[in-house]
């Protein structure tokens, strides 16, 4: 019995070891299998990588905090030393500038110092010398060609100058005089106008007058001809505008009218040349207006007045207007004023062809803006002062000599 109890106990005990043993087999069995799967599955990560990703990370976190620290003891280090020697350059600069501008001093001393020496040792030295054979002089100074330098070149001077004023005179195209004025345009030149000046001390006023004199003994022996009560048209022409016709006309216009005549001033309006002050306008010529046989126009689809002794009428610049011939032939005198600084050129010569051969018109000049020394040969002397050599070399050289 015992020994049946002591079998059955060993049994009993033999079946809980093998049910503790299959207990521990299925949980070691799940806990590796819960550890595999977790090894392998996609979120999981293996413990041995995970370990040395974890130490390379420490040991690079651990080298750069290293590195860090000394970087920056470095740093700590430069920044000590820069401020301890960057005050140090500039001052180096500055007393290396002192040292400079010493030295250059103390050199160009020393070189004055030199020359001064040298100077002192010629000095010495001259002081020494003894003179052994005097040097023989002229009793008189021998004759210089100082005399006869100057008279060349005031030969030479007064020769250039002449040949000056030749080249000058040759190569000037300005109408300049009535003589010239005459040559160029080939016809007779009545007077001329001085430039208006505000220095009255040449007489501008009365030269004017002793220009505009012939002129108007024209005019007056012209009207003294003409029979009847028919006044007297006188035409005022120009190649080119602003010529000055309008203040020819206002000076014999004023002239005629001291003399005792009735004037009246006419022009052709144009739209680039205004009237002047106190004239009427004549409206564009008709040939009906035309009085056969007469220089009377029609102003108003009347007849001009014949309380009028002149009518003087001022045309516009040929070069820049048509003009009808009718008009032109109706004047009995022609004047063509032209500016005596300006050049006569071909252009000239074509329009004063144009007016001799298609209107038969063979106007008088006069000469306008003229300058007064131009003006001796048609008025005399000009009334200026000169002194006793000029007006001795003008009557006894000029005159005499040159005339």
């Amino acid at each position: 019995m015992e020994l049946s109890k002591s079998i059955n106990s060993r049994n009993a005990g033999k079946g809980e070891l093998l049910s503790k043993k299959q207990v521990f087999e299925h949980s070691l069995q799940n806990k590796l299998d819960s550890l595999y799967i977790y090894e392998r599955h996609s979120d999981g990560i293996a413990i041995e990588k995970l370990l040395s990703d974890w130490l390379k990370n420490v040991i690079e976190y651990e080298s750069a905090k290293a590195r860090l620290l000394a970087m920056e003891a470095k740093n700590k280090e430069f920044k000590a030393l820069y401020n301890q020697y960057a005050p140090l350059g500039a001052t180096l600069k500055r007393i290396e500038r002192e040292i400079d501008v010493k030295e250059k001093a103390y050199l160009e001393i020393l070189h004055h110092l030199g020359l001064a020496k040298l100077k002192q040792q010629n000095e010495e030295m001259m002081t020494n010398m003894k003179l052994l054979d005097k040097p023989h002089l002229p009793i008189d100074p021998q004759p210089t060609k100082r005399k006869l330098l100057v008279l060349i070149m005031a030969i030479f001077t007064f020769i250039f100058t002449l040949l000056g004023i030749f080249l000058f005179e040759l190569f000037d195209k300005t109408i300049k005089s009535g003589q010239r004025y005459a040559q160029m345009a080939s016809i007779h030149v009545a007077g001329a106008l001085p430039v208006v000046q505000t220095d009255t001390r040449q007489g501008s006023h009365k030269l004017s007058a002793k220009g505009i004199k012939a002129v108007a003994e024209i005019i007056m022996k012209h009207r003294t001809k003409l029979s009847g009560s028919k006044p007297l048209m006188v035409q005022f022409l120009s190649h080119w505008s602003e010529e000055g016709k309008s203040h020819v006309m206002e000076q014999i216009y004023v002239l005629l009218q001291w003399q005792g005549y009735t004037v009246l001033k006419t022009a052709i309006k144009t739209k680039d040349e205004s009237l002047s002050s106190g004239s009427k306008s004549l409206p564009p010529f008709d040939t009906a207006q035309a009085i056969p046989g007469s220089s009377t126009l029609l102003t108003t689809g009347e007849h001009v007045s014949s309380d009028y002794d002149i009518i003087l009428d001022e045309i516009p610049a040929l070069s820049e207007h048509v003009i009808n011939p009718l008009h032109l032939n109706s004047a009995a005198l022609h004047f063509l004023v032209s500016d005596a600084n300006r050049t006569w050129s071909s252009a000239d010569g074509f329009i004063q062809s144009q007016l001799s051969q298609q209107f038969n018109i063979e106007p008088i000049g006069i000469l306008n803006k003229t300058n007064p020394a131009n003006m001796e040969e048609m008025v005399g002397d000009i009334p200026k002062k000169r002194s006793w050599i000029r007006k001795f070399i003008k009557q006894q050289i000029f005159k005499r000599l040159l005339s």
